[in-house]
């Protein structure tokens, strides 16, 4: 009887994002879902939809093992040949992920224009719960990058 072992590792903690890491060795595909799945979700799952949009495909021969991370609101089919019932398993969504770093840019004249000064944030800086209330009042753009790539834009006006 063949026996195969599955390593899924969870990197992150309180203020990390949640990002499941897989062996490699296997030939991955992620299929973006069409409904909302709730953390965690049971591998054995399968109450949910997908579409046929490949989000991401992993090479089993793929060296660099960071690639090899689930996409958030994405489905799992892992090609595993002597397996005879391989299905498409566990919807992965997490909208709770903080975002990895940012800047906040300043509109020097008040305006939305060229004039302006860029203030880059790492994590901690850009998720600081006080971020706003520290502000000098102006015109702000906060940008935040997420984890997945991912960019969030807003605009502020602070007031005295």
């Amino acid at each position: 009887m063949n026996s195969l072992l599955l390593f899924c590792a969870f990197r992150g903690g309180p203020s990390m994002p949640t990002l499941p890491l897989f062996q490699p060795g296997f030939n991955y595909k992620f299929y973006e879902c069409s409904c909302d799945c709730p953390l965690p979700s049971d591998y054995n799952d399968i109450s949910f939809s997908y579409t046929n949009h490949v989000v991401l495909s992993i090479d089993k021969y793929e060296t660099n093992y960071n690639l090899i991370t689930h996409p958030n609101h994405t489905a799992i089919y892992i090609d595993i040949p002597m397996c005879e019932a391989t299905r498409v398993r566990r919807c992965y969504d997490n909208d709770n992920i903080n975002p990895k770093s940012g800047s906040v840019i300043r509109f020097n004249d008040g305006v939305i224009n060229g004039n302006v000064t860029i203030t880059p944030k790492d994590s901690i800086g850009i998720n600081n719960p006080v971020l706003i209330d520290e502000l000098n009042p102006g015109l702000y753009n906060i940008k935040k990058d997420y984890y997945d790539g991912s960019t969030e834009e807003n605009v502020i006006f602070k007031e005295n």
